[in-house]
């Protein structure tokens, strides 16, 4: 029967679990064609590990009754270590006596003997063997994240501190319960690097793998050293290693340019250090817009770097769950992909909460997050964010003093520091430090930071003197410029109201009311100078360097952008009229969604999905203005992972186009096309499939209404007739039923006849065939006509190689199919180096989180076992067990097919 688990709050090992997943009462398993065996009788563990196992006691004179019936331990044979079976058997059953007592007699210590050089031969088996290992680790670590209650944390987190302690104190005892005399003590320099390691990922925070480093040990003892020396302390593999980490780690933003001169918030500062020492993590920065919240966080980071191992900055966009699932700032090493459950990827919620998990584990104590811009009353995840081991520091313009540790940031009232802004900011001539005049203007905008800064930067360019300028604002109505704090969604924060009232004081041309009129387009994450130069048709950046150098313009990690404050200012008093800017949003439609956007990086297509979310949410309208904006923003969404934001625009895309050019119309079939190439494109999405069928369906009725007469029509076309043959061998192989994959096959012929039809249209604007050959290939592969479908992708390789360099995607997509094809038609080296190389593509520029790279790890596998290279076979067979149980948790079936594989 399977052993029943109980818990022991000494020593909570729980080691029968390491291979839970390997056998169950009375099975085995194959590991290079070698069994693992079991062993019975959990006496012998417990002769070893003293108090690993709870005893029940069930009357005072009794004695205590161990609580459990078996035991399994991972023991491969190995040269007859095993192979007297049934007398080592016999000799660990009479071993009862002597574990009883825990004692060592005469009559029982060679069979003590026996048991004791089992085990560490077992260890020694165990450590030869990745795979066998990695289950382990995995084992282990899953039973803390997934068994495990957070008061049984608590209590191994009790634990470990006093048996690290204990350790160090003793050098020479068993690491997992006390001093002994019998010769299991540790090599000392082993010892002492593996509680160096335990003792610093315990002072990490990072208690999961503390506790599966003692665990280790104690069941490896000196066998701990190569394993040490191969897995570093999170168990990603060191140098030396060659397969990839079934570990998280957090990769740090680029750090945040702060302001060389900074007064007046050193008691701020410490303060946040002070609160996070004292155990706060999480604080709360509240104070009145441009104030210097954002500024202080950014300088905290700067000051104390030190003691953080990893900074990320990340800026509120108006939900923390689609911040956390966006690419950036949370960027994992490997990636964390939407995991496929049915053939249908997780819902956003539940990646959000699980790549949330993820962050979380991979964080610690020296993790310093910064969520700027958190002016919302509430988010619905926000409980779910604040709870982690990272350092989180927020600023926001709402007071949740109430419920969080919180730091108000008022107004300096230091006047000195106050007038050294003024004055590091200005290089007039007007003004003097002391200046009555200055002072009383400092108090006229209630000491208020940004306004300051404003002001001296304005004063600078129009040589205005203090005096003129408190005249110039007497003039105004205001006389002092009384803020708050914001609290409610309805209740106007008065910094947003005096600037506006200020705002015709500082005088702007005409071509500087439109640059920042464009910029309050923009995210304060900002859009890098150059870019917006085009976009706007500047001849030169002179204009953002007059503006920056006045303070209108802040630069952020990703360019240039408004202050928070000015952007919502500028949104008022200068609103965007579409009309106006449509060569502005011209330029950026072609940017978001021209040929060489499918091969932005992923840094670079977040940054314009920010960019696209922002503008399409201020120009919440199409009109003739902003419809080829719209259009291309859905394009970036739907390969950019935003498949209900692309899903949106679409639709109402679609309506506009019917409403517009009328059905049937080239734009109307082409918006219809669209909805269905993101749904097929997402097909993580419910009933994406049927979605797409039924818009894809209706695009080819109104596109054959038409007379197509343009390129781009004939190829958009063609593309159509391609998708609608992939939904359709998506049908065969959910049904298995021919008239889909003959309906596949009609489609891909007839995409491939027209766009051989078209060539010489093609070739005149860039276009290719390729997709459409690709297509028809993969319909033959389906039908085996491999001879046929090697000739499609080898023709479409030559076309793709002659517009994209080796390495490219696209000829990733042939050279896929080619090493497909060619372990169809027997020839296994030539397909298996195919895989090789398509491997380490796929690595580069998807990581081995994905499907296709999947796919080529099951084509390297048969290879490998045709050619007889069967520890290879094995070893990439762990690499895709690896891939698997990231890609497809829920899916059995893929487990099983490497199973059956080898």
């Amino acid at each position: 029967m399977a052993f029943e688990l109980y818990y022991n709050t000494r020593f909570p090992l729980r080691m029968v679990n390491f291979v839970k997943k390997y056998l169950e009462a009375g099975g085995m398993i194959r590991v290079d064609n070698r069994i693992v065996s079991q062993l019975s009788k959990l006496q012998v563990i417990e002769y070893f590990y003293p108090s690993l196992f709870v005893k029940k006691v069930t009357d005072s004179s009794q004695e205590a009754e161990y609580l459990y019936d078996a035991c399994y331990i991972a023991a491969p044979v190995k040269q007859g270590v095993l192979s007297n079976w049934g007398s080592y058997k016999q000799k660990i059953n009479n071993l009862e006596d002597c574990i009883l007592g825990n004692s060592r007699n005469e009559k029982t210590y060679k069979n003590y003997t026996a048991a004791r050089n089992m085990l560490r031969r077992a260890a020694s088996d165990l450590l030869s063997h990745d795979a066998l290992c990695r289950g382990i680790i995995t084992n282990l670590r899953s039973i803390y994240r997934k068994q495990l209650t957070d008061i049984q944390r608590e209590d191994i987190r009790i634990w470990l501190e006093k048996m690290i302690h204990t350790c160090q104190e003793k050098k020479t005892i068993q690491i997992c319960t006390a001093e002994r005399t019998d010769g299991l003590s540790f090599d000392r320099d082993i010892y002492n690097t593996l509680i160096e390691r335990v003792s610093s990922l315990y002072d990490e925070g990072n208690f999961e793998d503390c506790w599966t480093w003692f665990c280790l040990g104690s069941v490896f003892g000196n066998y701990s050293g190569p394993l040490m020396k191969k897995y570093r302390p999170d168990f990603s593999l060191t140098s030396s290693g060659n397969r990839q980490s079934d570990s998280y780690r957090l990769i740090p933003s680029a750090p945040e340019i702060v302001k060389p001169f900074f007064c007046g918030r050193d008691d701020d500062l410490n303060k946040i250090h002070e609160m996070f020492t004292d155990g706060s993590h999480v604080i709360f920065l509240y104070g009145i817009g441009g104030i210097g919240k954002t500024e202080l966080a950014r300088q905290y980071a700067a000051k104390f770097r030190n003691e953080y191992d990893v900074i990320i900055h990340a800026v509120y966009e108006g939900s923390l769950k689609d911040l956390v699932i966006s690419d950036m700032p949370f960027e994992t090493e490997p990636e964390v992909p939407r995991m496929v459950i049915g053939g249908v990827k997780e819902s956003d919620e539940a990646y959000f909460r699980r790549k949330l998990e993820i962050i979380k584990k991979a964080s610690g104590r020296k993790t310093l997050i910064i969520l700027d811009d958190f002016n919302v009353e509430r988010d619905d995840f926000l409980n779910e964010f604040i709870h982690g081991r990272y350092h989180l520091l927020i600023t926001t313009r709402f007071d949740y003093s109430l419920d969080y540790p919180s730091l108000k940031i008022k107004e300096i009232e230091d006047m000195d520091s106050l007038v050294s802004i003024f004055m590091h900011h200005y290089r007039g001539y007007a003004v003097e430090p002391d200046d009555p005049d200055l002072i009383s203007l400092i108090k006229a905008v209630n000491n208020h930071t940004f306004t300051v800064i404003l002001l001296a930067r304005h004063m600078e360019n129009s040589g205005q003197s203090a005096a003129e300028m408190l005249e110039a604002l007497n003039q105004k109505g205001i006389v002092s410029l009384n803020e708050k704090v914001r609290i409610s969604d309805t209740e106007p924060d008065e910094a947003y109201l005096s600037l506006i009232r200020m705002f015709d004081l500082f005088d702007f041309s005409e071509d500087e009311q439109r640059v920042l009129q464009l910029l309050s387009l923009i995210p304060i994450t900002g859009v890098p100078p150059m870019i917006f130069t085009e976009w706007a048709d500047l001849h030169s950046t002179k204009i953002l360097i007059n503006l920056e150098n006045r303070g209108w313009i802040s630069r952020t990690a990703g360019g240039i952008a408004l202050h928070p404050v000015v952007r919502k200012v500028l949104q008022y008093v200068l609103p965007v009229h579409p009309d106006k800017i449509r060569s502005f949003l011209d330029h950026a439609a072609s940017a978001l969604a021209n040929e060489k956007s499918w091969h932005y990086t992923k840094q670079q297509k977040e940054q314009y999905c920010l960019i696209a979310k922002s503008i399409t949410g201020i120009l919440n309208t199409i009109d003739e203005n902003t419809v080829s904006f719209v259009q291309s923003a859905a394009v970036l969404f739907s390969y950019s992972g935003y498949a209900e934001e692309a899903e949106q625009l679409d639709k109402k895309l679609y309506q506009y186009r019917a409403d517009h050019d009328g059905i049937p119309a080239f734009e109307t079939a082409r918006a219809a096309y669209r909805i269905g190439w993101n749904d097929l494109f997402n097909r993580y999405r419910k009933d994406s499939l049927s979605n797409a069928e039924e818009w894809l369906t209706l695009s080819r009725e109104q596109f054959e209404q038409l007379t197509l007469k343009t390129t781009d029509q004939k190829a958009m076309y063609c593309g159509l007739l391609e998708n609608l043959s992939k939904c359709s061998s998506l049908r065969y192989e959910q049904t298995k039923k021919k008239k889909y994959l003959e309906a596949a096959e009609r489609d891909a012929l007839r995409a491939v006849t027209l766009s051989r039809k078209w060539l010489k249209d093609y070739s005149k604007t860039g276009k290719s065939p390729a997709g459409s050959l690709l297509r028809l290939a993969d319909v033959y592969i389906q039908t085996r006509k491999y001879s046929e479908a090697y000739e499609l992708i080898l023709e479409a390789y030559d076309i793709l190689s002659s517009i994209h360099s080796e390495e490219d995607p696209d000829i990733l997509r042939a050279t896929s199919k080619k090493a497909k094809v060619l372990y169809y038609l027997g020839k296994y080296e030539d397909s298996l180096n195919e895989t090789e190389q398509n491997l380490t593509l796929y690595r580069k520029f998807h990581g081995t989180n994905n499907p296709s790279c999947f796919d080529q790890l099951i084509l390297k596998i048969r290879n490998c076992l045709q050619l007889g290279m069967t520890e290879t076979a094995m070893q990439t067979k762990e690499e895709a067990l690896q891939a698997a149980e990231k890609l497809f948790p829920e899916d059995k079936t893929k487990t099983e097919l490497l199973n059956e594989l080898i």
